[in-house]
């Protein structure tokens, strides 16, 4: 079941997009942004930064539900990454790059948010998607060797705090509530400390973790 607002349905609002970039290309040429004022080329270049980001947001969920769905690709292809790969040409490393960072966004709602906001930047976003990955490969293991010393929880933890200090002053406390989701998902570290029956954890920017305890 489609579920839009369009009784025509998604494509045509896709559609509608690339008839805006044409009309755009063709009513005002890249070519001849020499001739526009600079107050005109930054409104512009403001403008295509912040529609890369929404729609980057957009097609990231987008290709989520078609991966999910699985009617896609043929034998050929061993993954979702393959097909994408094979049917834009973009190559696997960028489809599997594409990939992560759709997933990274959607298990972090706020910092989806922040970007298609332009509160928070496309690498802002990766950087902290590749920490997300860092830092869950990290709480496998931690489940797995209950001994550990948490150094690595602790190096991931610095990890967080240099990217999320970089964000806009408007943007580090939903990044910062982000990085609390991610940890509210995971088992408690060995760092961690119990009080009563919650759990808290050492957070990026000062900021205080509070996770249910295991009644």
């Amino acid at each position: 079941m489609t579920t839009t607002t369009s009784p025509t349905g998604p494509a045509p609002l896709a559609r509608q997009v690339r008839a805006g970039v044409a009309a755009l290309l063709s009513g005002a040429p890249g070519t001849g942004a020499g001739g526009w004022t600079g107050e005109e080329r930054e409104a512009v270049v403001a403008e295509l930064d912040a529609a890369i980001q929404e729609l980057t947001v957009y097609r990231g969920q987008v290709l989520l539900a078609h991966r999910n769905d699985g009617r896609w690709g043929s034998v050929q292809d061993r993954d979702f990454a393959d097909y994408r790969s094979r049917s834009t040409g973009i190559g696997r490393g960028a489809a599997v790059g594409d990939l992560r960072l759709a997933e990274g966004l959607e298990a972090m709602p706020a910092v989806a948010g922040a970007v298609e906001r332009g509160e928070v930047t496309l690498e802002h976003a990766r950087a902290l998607t590749r920490l997300r990955e860092k830092a869950a490969r990290c709480s496998t293991a931690r489940r797995r060797e209950r001994g550990s010393t948490g150094s690595y929880h602790h190096h991931r933890v610095h990890e967080l705090d240099v990217v999320i200090t970089t964000l806009p002053d408007c943007a580090q406390r939903r990044a910062q509530q982000a990085v609390c989701q991610c940890r509210r998902s995971s088992s408690p570290g060995p760092r961690s400390a119990s009080v009563g029956h919650a759990t808290t954890w050492p957070t990026p920017g000062g900021m205080s973790c509070w996770h249910p305890g295991q009644r």
